[in-house]
């Protein structure tokens, strides 16, 4: 808003510089080719008309840094979304290599369940020890999962930021 009011206060003090600009310079050029009076006014002629041609170029140079402004905002922009872009796109990546490394260790854990049940029943006190060792693993597999399921709800939260 803040801009768009500079924008329209900017044009309007522009339109309005360049019609004071062609009054005077018509005023002077009435003044000039009053003969005699050219005389009296002659010097306040030229500065009034220095003064304008100065104003008039700071008038274009400051227009012209708007446009190098704009220019580098708008290609500011372009490179923050392209950044936005990649950001998402390798986010994305993450999430489907971690959601495939989370399905073979998941597979791995089912084939050994299933070995385990194939077995005779004669090895009890071994089954029972093996047992126990999935189940430390599956819990140690299960804290790690919660862990980064936290990091990457984190993570993604920070990067849409």
């Amino acid at each position: 808003l803040f801009r768009s009011v500079v924008l329209v206060a900017g044009g309007f003090l522009g339109h309005l510089a360049s019609s004071r600009f062609l009054q005077c310079q018509s005023i002077c050029k009435d003044m000039a080719s009053g003969g005699g009076q050219n005389d009296l006014f002659g010097d306040a002629q030229a500065f009034l008309m220095q003064a304008l041609e100065e104003a008039e170029a700071t008038k274009r140079l400051v227009h012209q840094n708007e446009e190098k402004r704009r220019a580098e905002l708008e290609e500011l922009r372009r490179r923050l979304e392209a950044q936005r872009f990649e950001r998402r796109d390798s986010m994305t990546k993450m999430k489907a290599e971690f959601e495939e490394f989370v399905h073979s260790k998941l597979d791995k854990l089912f084939e050994e369940v299933e070995i385990l049940k194939n077995r005779p029943d004669d090895d009890a006190t071994e089954m029972n020890a093996e047992i126990e060792a999935i189940v430390k693993d599956m819990h140690h597999f299960k804290a790690g999962l919660v862990g980064i399921s936290q990091s990457w709800r984190q993570m993604t939260k920070e990067s849409l930021e």
